[in-house]
């Protein structure tokens, strides 16, 4: 995760993949579970057929 970018209606997460391509997600419980500050993780549960 490099950036969460608070907008009106919908908080997004950005994430950057390994080819160093942006990705946004929406920061909602369905996908955003978890975040450990404390730990120094945030997880994710993408829907189904989201990912490449």
């Amino acid at each position: 995760m490099t950036a969460l970018n608070t907008m009106p209606v919908q908080d997004l997460l950005v994430i950057e993949d390994i080819d160093g391509k942006e990705i946004l997600v929406p920061f909602v419980e369905e996908i955003v579970p978890e975040v450990n500050v404390e730990d120094g993780y945030v997880l994710l549960t993408p829907p189904p057929g989201s990912s490449n």
